[in-house]
């Protein structure tokens, strides 16, 4: 692994337990306001935590339609994913949440890369993807549920929201080819932020100010940690790796909210949960060894 490299997947380990820790974060302000208002607080607040990257970056920023395009995309599936995810938290566990987007997003994002893109789904790569799915099922205790309770639980907004994802990482690697991934991050969060305001404006946005403390600190956790530092880190390694590589480091994901969870919640993780931690790592390893190739 060349020193690059190895900087890019520091920083996507570090992205990854961010988010680990901001499903927890989730789930104690899901209740707290309604989720429209609650997302488009999100958005304003990463945006005032991203927008000084504009010194940082002094590439010239091109805006022609297929960029007003991919941004306006990607601020849409921005949206719709955090709208799912909070449905998902509020309906059901913050832990089911790692536990399955971490799962079936790389593996749809492997799917609709390789008849994309072209790459080419290895025996190794496939051998990775059936581990990070076995390693969820552990972490789920899949055999104590029925279809029904996956449905009721909350389980199916997090199945959504996986696949809602998966369009993310691939929209993001397009919009790297026109324009660089911040300038692509500051100016979707910038358009999610505006079409937030609108809809979320006749629910009450200035409810959160009277709220408390902890309510404040997992908000602005979520939002400047988990979204403006993680969701910016993820882009860009994903405009480096390729949507198909970066996505699968959401396998860390579940690891690091075991640990939020047992730090935070207090919350004890049992052996099934452990196991699968493990499992989903090798997975990691395997799927991310060597580049993806791709035809032609």
């Amino acid at each position: 692994m060349n020193e690059n490299k190895l900087s890019l997947t520091l920083l996507m380990i570090l992205a990854m337990s961010l988010w680990g820790g901001g499903w927890i974060a989730n789930k104690l302000i899901v209740y707290e306001a309604n989720i429209l208002v609650l997302t488009f607080w999100r958005f304003f607040i990463t945006l005032l935590t991203i927008t000084p990257l504009f010194f940082f970056y002094k590439d010239k920023i091109l805006l022609n339609i297929q960029v007003i395009k991919l941004t306006t995309t990607g601020a849409l599936l921005n949206i719709a994913f955090m709208l799912v995810a909070f449905l998902g938290v509020m309906n059901g566990f913050a832990g089911s949440a790692g536990v399955i987007i971490t799962t079936i997003s790389p593996m749809v994002t492997y799917i609709l890369a390789s008849f994309l893109f072209g790459y080419i789904i290895t025996q190794k790569h496939k051998l990775g993807l059936f581990l990070g799915f076995l390693g969820g099922l552990f972490m789920f205790e899949i055999w104590k549920f029925d279809i029904l309770r996956l449905i009721n639980d909350g389980s199916l907004y997090f199945i959504f929201a996986a696949i809602i994802w998966s369009l993310v990482t691939i929209n993001s690697q397009q919009a790297s080819k026109h324009i660089n991934i911040i300038h692509y991050t500051i100016i979707l969060t910038f358009i999610a932020t505006i079409i937030l305001f609108f809809v979320a404006l006749p629910f009450g946005l200035l409810v959160i100010f009277e709220k408390d403390f902890t309510f404040w600190l997992a908000l602005i956790y979520i939002s400047s940690f988990g979204q403006g530092i993680a969701t910016t880190i993820y882009y860009f390694a994903s405009s480096k790796l390729g949507s198909a590589n970066t996505s699968s480091y959401m396998f860390i994901i579940p690891v690091s909210a075991l640990f939020f969870s047992y730090l935070i919640l207090d919350e004890v993780p049992n052996l099934f949960l452990i196991i699968g931690g493990i499992v989903n790592m090798l997975a990691l390893y395997i799927i991310t060894k060597k580049p993806q190739k791709s035809i032609g």
